[in-house]
């Protein structure tokens, strides 16, 4: 494709509906920190989550058309900047959940591929940071490492399925809390969290938070009484802990995902986490994002010392 018809179809693709569809949890982890374009490569964009107040940089092997660089919805950007091969983004901290952009890149020695795509998704906490664009083939050397690493994440997986078929077959109780080294001789500590409301408005009642630590293990968990005010019910996407240092933690175990109820009637919900000694005495925000892409956030989160 010419450098004149990638811009073309940049237009045309800057002129498509904004989607609200809030992206999960998941589908950020999953964003490629590398891409690699190669001559056979196709249109579809690649996928970066971007997330306001957060800055995001793209950095490519070779230069770029800085000129001809295009990016959907601009104003939504606080910061957007392009120096040699890179490109700095800084979303607006209002920027809503789902919002997307496209941004094309077009590259100045006119091979193949002529350009570069991104689908750029707001999410309410989680950002692809950097992601490096790498054109053309890549050295064996690269395929080799790919290789590693893979055979390393496929042993990582193959222990966690391990560690899950061993929780699935000890019976629940104490002893199941001392077959899998949670309970230790420290014992658990829990506190009551009081005064807790969600951020948007009324949009989420928080009446109990049971806040508790296995101290050997630094296992966490918050046990919940939610509800919510609105005439139909509340459906919960995907619920996490973020703090103020960029960290954002998925839960490990989470009971209780059914839809919240219309009318304020209370809810159980339970959820666990495993963090580190640094991580448990941080102060947290739990972020709750429903499926209509409202996000709550509750904050002064803590967990017992």
């Amino acid at each position: 494709m010419s450098l004149l018809s990638s811009v073309g179809l940049t237009l045309v693709l800057l002129t498509s509906p904004v989607q609200t569809d809030t992206p999960s949890f998941a589908e950020c982890e999953a964003a490629a920190p590398r891409v690699d374009l190669l001559p056979e490569t196709t249109g579809a964009p690649s996928l970066a989550c971007v997330s306001g107040g957060l800055v995001t940089v793209f950095s490519f092997s070779t230069n770029i058309a800085r000129d001809l660089v295009a990016l959907q919805g601009r104003e939504r950007f606080e910061s957007f900047e392009i120096a040699g091969r890179m490109i700095v983004l800084k979303p607006k901290r209002n920027l809503m959940p789902g919002e997307r952009f496209l941004m094309t890149v077009p590259f100045l020695d006119g091979g193949a591929p002529a350009s570069a795509t991104f689908l750029l998704i707001a999410h309410p906490a989680l950002a692809t940071r950097q992601i490096d664009v790498f054109r053309h083939a890549r050295p064996v050397e690269a395929y080799q490492q790919e290789a590693r690493e893979v055979r390393a994440e496929n042993a990582q997986l193959r222990s966690r399925v391990k560690q899950l078929e061993s929780q699935a077959l000890t019976k629940g109780g104490l002893a199941g809390l001392l077959a899998n080294g949670i309970l230790g001789e420290d014992g658990v500590k829990a506190e009551r969290l009081r005064h807790l409301k969600g951020t948007h408005g009324n949009a989420l009642e928080v009446h109990q938070c049971l806040s508790l630590r296995a101290v050997d293990s630094n296992r966490v968990a918050l046990s919940l009484s939610l509800s919510q005010p609105q005439p139909r019910e509340w459906s919960i996407k995907e619920i996490f802990l973020a703090d103020g240092h960029g960290g954002v933690f998925k839960p490990m175990t989470w009971l209780g995902e059914g839809p919240l109820p219309p009318g304020n009637v209370p809810q159980s919900v339970i959820l666990e986490w495993q963090l580190k000694g640094s991580e448990v005495a941080r102060s947290f925000t739990l972020v709750v994002v429903g499926n209509d892409g409202r996000t709550v956030r509750v904050g002064r989160i803590v967990f017992p010392q």
